[in-house]
């Protein structure tokens, strides 16, 4: 069969539209009123209404990177974040949990349900009066305590 000669063109797409040009009006500023309304929008604490219990079980939600992340915003929610936190791991080093550190960071989190102290094998770790201020603090509702290379 012989090849047909003819063979169907394709069109180049139209040039795009002209931008417009520039008008030669300023905006118009909005009224200071409406400034002052977003501003002050812009600082309400819409979450203030919700209670303690509230805030903290939406924390408890969220994966463990948001929780760091949102603890930022202000003290209210650090202290839900820390209010809902059932796992927690630390470095067990003797000068970093100091006899007046650790309880101040037990009193932060009186929900753990899982304590992790780990430590490096040649660094001095927390001792005996460390673990039992851990289990005083703590009580029954730690229901795991993985010690890894303590001394």
């Amino acid at each position: 069969m012989d090849q047909c000669p003819y063979s169907p063109r394709r069109r180049k797409p139209p040039p795009p539209p002209p931008l417009p040009s520039p008008s030669p009006a300023l905006p118009v500023p909005p009224p200071p009123q409406l400034l002052a309304s977003i501003a002050g929008a812009a600082r309400e604490d819409h979450t203030a209404d919700l209670p303690e219990e509230l805030l903290a079980l939406v924390f408890g939600l969220l994966g463990s990177g948001d929780r760091k992340r949102y603890s930022l915003v202000c003290r209210r929610w650090l202290a839900a974040e820390a209010a809902s936190c059932l796992r927690l791991a630390l470095d067990a080093r003797a000068p970093l949990l100091a006899d007046s550190a650790l309880p101040r960071l037990l009193a932060r989190f009186p929900a753990l349900s899982k304590l992790a102290l780990k430590c490096d094998r040649h660094a001095e770790s927390v001792g005996d009066p460390a673990l039992v201020l851990v289990a005083d603090r703590l009580g029954p509702g730690l229901r795991r305590l993985k010690l890894r290379s303590l001394r």
